[in-house]
């Protein structure tokens, strides 16, 4: 038998999806300022590194605030806004790979669990755009 998707999944819109990523990378530019260049939690990266994520973060959510309001076109900017939350993923992950020397626990830990929430949005994003 083969699985249907859930009525939620097809209620959404593309434009609400926006909202939804936005609100995200907003919440990521937040955390990432206020935990971890603030050293709430030490990471072992260099603040500019740092500043540069919750930077790309505040580029996104000025994107999909764009997009929303202005674009008239949301299955295509959903496209762009899921190439480019992979391509934070990717960016995330080379970081760890360069700084493993210097990384904490901690700082590992709190972006993997970052990139797996973005990429399961990116994901997500990904498919309700192609539908």
């Amino acid at each position: 038998m083969e699985k249907q998707p859930s009525k939620e999944f097809e209620t959404i819109s593309p434009r609400q999806v926006l909202i939804l990523d936005a609100c995200g990378a907003s919440t990521t530019a937040l955390m990432i300022y206020v935990l971890l260049v603030r050293e709430i939690i030490r990471t072992g990266l260099p603040n500019w590194l740092l500043m540069l994520l919750a930077g790309m973060a505040v580029g996104f959510a000025s994107f999909d605030g764009f997009a929303y309001f202005i674009y008239n076109n949301a299955r295509q900017a959903l496209l762009v806004i899921s190439g480019l939350n992979l391509l934070y993923c990717l960016v995330v992950l080379a970081t760890l790979v360069v700084y493993r020397n210097e990384l904490t626990v901690l700082g590992f830990a709190y972006f993997m669990i970052e990139v797996a929430i973005v990429m399961s949005l990116a994901s997500w994003e990904w498919i309700l755009a192609c539908r």
